[in-house]
């Protein structure tokens, strides 16, 4: 390990981690390791390590939503599945150098760069320099990110860990698109799909509120075929016990949920299943809400 450099020369004093590694393992003990021989004195974030092992999308989807609150400093978003296939590692600079994102260049970082207006530059970091040698190929997040991380918390530029690429060619996000059209007989609807299901239960859509502006109060939700009527409401409280809601959740997209219970498990949704809601005018007629035992949740 190299000599730790000058505090004083810090230019970031954060770096904030995301993975797939888990706690169980002791891969992200070595990791906080490196990174404090390397930059003395840095505070370390986890932002999350639980993300579903090799699921890009799904760290994508928590990078891009955590994004816009992450303290300035080095963000490390590391889901890798392809580790050591012949991908980019990359580092790519956003809102004028405020911060700069780590990872591999295969989508994870994309959607929350694009949050935040885009790359203002973007480099591949290709020099072995600032790496931790030892001729694996199979952990690029130790190797690689950490190490770069540390490296530029303590002063080291971008230019001095790699080089500048194209922004224009990085991988894009990998966050799907909805649907809105209107069918045969006038009534409009959306085709989406779940993006999330919090530790809460609430199921999260890939729905702006702006999509289903105009509609009524009561919603139906078409899930595998089944019809249960939505009641648009503001907050959890609003709900009673056997009803089922739809709000404007904190990412500012429409979520399914219910109060002190599980929307999840009500509809039997999982994170990538697609669904389909319309509108409910007064005269349709509506689903009742069949009520299993209760337990207790909280809110997102």
């Amino acid at each position: 390990m190299s000599d730790a450099p000058d505090v004083a020369a810090r230019r970031y004093n954060a770096i904030t981690v995301m993975s797939d590694l888990g706690t169980a393992d002791g891969y992200v003990g070595v990791l906080h390791s490196i990174m404090r021989q390397l930059a003395p004195g840095v505070e370390i974030v986890d932002l999350t390590h639980d993300i579903p092992a090799c699921d890009i999308q799904a760290g994508a989807l928590v990078l891009a939503r955590s994004v816009q609150y992450l303290c300035p400093g080095v963000i490390i978003g590391a889901v890798d599945p392809g580790v050591g296939s012949g991908q980019r590692p990359v580092a790519l600079e956003v809102a004028g150098g405020a911060a700069v994102l780590v990872g591999p260049d295969n989508g994870v970082l994309a959607s929350a760069v694009g949050m935040i207006s885009g790359a203002d530059r973007a480099f591949v970091l290709d020099n072995t320099d600032f790496h931790i040698g030892g001729g694996a190929a199979t952990f690029a997040t130790r190797d690689i990110f950490a190490p770069v991380a540390a490296h530029l918390c303590a002063g080291a530029t971008l230019e001095d860990v790699g080089t500048e690429i194209d922004p224009n060619s990085l991988l894009p996000g990998l966050v799907p698109l909805n649907n809105v059209d209107v069918g045969e007989d006038g009534t409009p609807f959306v085709e989406a799909e779940v993006l999330w299901v919090d530790r809460f239960g609430n199921v999260q859509l890939n729905v702006d509120p702006d999509d289903i502006a105009g509609w009524p109060e009561a919603v139906q939700l078409d899930a595998s075929g089944v019809p249960r009527t939505l009641v648009r409401v503001a907050t959890f409280s609003q709900l009673q016990t056997s009803q089922i809601g739809l709000l404007v959740d904190s990412d500012g997209l429409l979520t399914v949920a219910m109060y002190a219970r599980s929307a999840a498990e009500e509809l039997s949704l999982h994170r990538g299943d697609g669904i389909r809601i319309s509108p409910l005018e007064d005269d349709t007629p509506r689903t009742s809400v069949s009520l299993g035992p209760t337990r207790r949740t909280g809110g997102e």
